[in-house]
């Protein structure tokens, strides 16, 4: 039987990933696009209390197998604090037991998983699987220059910062973006695909992050909790007019710092502002609640001047 893969999707990295797997001869089922329909899929049959991003994971994976897949991928990690490290393995119990016939691969995040793992579904060797990494790279560093500019010359300068799912989908953070950029307002993401994918590399951030964080914090809190306070100070650093906070209900690692990242903005004496998101969309009441932040923001920044 031929091997159809579907993954779960995020944003517009997702066609770049296809892209990758189709290029290595991987039968890969077009993702759709988040929607409602989705999400109440994945809603159904999750805890209440799981976190919102797999709760739209599981929409994914149950969208894609009902449309023929029969092979999802999945992020998956045992030694992790956050609960992403479980996906593959409670996403996958869940499908079996609603009867789903399929082959769940585990791409843990570490390039010796991820080569491995187009390797088993390429069935394509690793050198030939290397060899085309660099140039989707390229093309994801590409991808976020274009669709996350920063204008320098606008008068309000805001860091958006959080859990990284939430960040990359603007399905999910209700193109929240796009939004602040349509005001006028520069705008700068904490996490991109692209600095996830080297953060571990880079000795010298990561030390950085480390003292930064020393008065703060100890140990990790898993997913990106710990980068989304460090890179609260160095927004306030950078003179930054203000932060938004995005975060998944339930979600530990962005709760965990919660009341720290309060802290800086108490201390560095910059606002912070913070959307929680779950599968009750309210996007009416979260574009006026956007509005009304960057306004006020504005009256802070002139009465400051003054």
């Amino acid at each position: 039987m031929e091997r159809i893969v579907t993954i779960p999707r995020m944003g517009f990295y997702t066609d770049i990933f296809e892209d990758l797997f189709r290029e290595l001869d991987i039968n890969v089922l077009k993702t759709k696009q988040i929607n409602q329909d989705i999400i109440k899929k994945g809603v159904k049959y999750s805890s209440d209390m799981m976190c919102f991003p797999f709760k739209v994971v599981l929409g994914c994976l149950i969208d894609g197998l009902e449309r023929g897949a029969n092979t999802t991928v999945m992020w998956g990690e045992q030694n992790t604090l956050c609960r992403i490290g479980q996906y593959y393995n409670i996403a996958g119990q869940i499908l079996k037991d609603l009867g789903y016939d399929f082959e769940m691969i585990n791409m843990p995040p570490t390039p010796k998983g991820v080569v491995g793992s187009l390797c088993k579904l390429s069935g394509k060797n690793p050198i030939t699987v290397i060899k085309k990494i660099p140039k989707y790279y390229k093309i994801i560093l590409r991808e976020e220059k274009r669709r996350y500019p920063f204008d320098e010359n606008a008068d309000l300068k805001i860091g958006v910062t959080g859990e990284i799912y939430t960040l990359l989908d603007p399905y999910i953070n209700y193109n929240v973006i796009q939004k602040l950029q349509n005001l006028g307002v520069a705008v700068d993401i904490s996490t991109k695909l692209s600095h996830f994918l080297t953060h571990d590399f880079n000795l010298i951030e990561r030390n950085k992050e480390r003292k930064e964080l020393k008065p703060y914090i100890w140990g990790d809190v898993g997913g990106h909790g710990r980068y989304s306070l460090y890179s609260s100070i160095q927004y306030a650093k950078r003179d930054f007019d203000g932060i938004i906070h995005l975060l998944p209900l339930s979600c530990m690692p962005e709760t965990t710092i919660e009341m720290l990242m309060n802290r800086v903005g108490q201390q560095f004496k910059i606002p912070i502002y913070r959307f929680p998101i779950d599968e009750n969309r309210f996007e009416a009441g979260f574009d006026t609640r956007i509005e009304t932040f960057i306004s006020v923001l504005r009256r802070r920044k002139k009465c400051i001047s003054v």
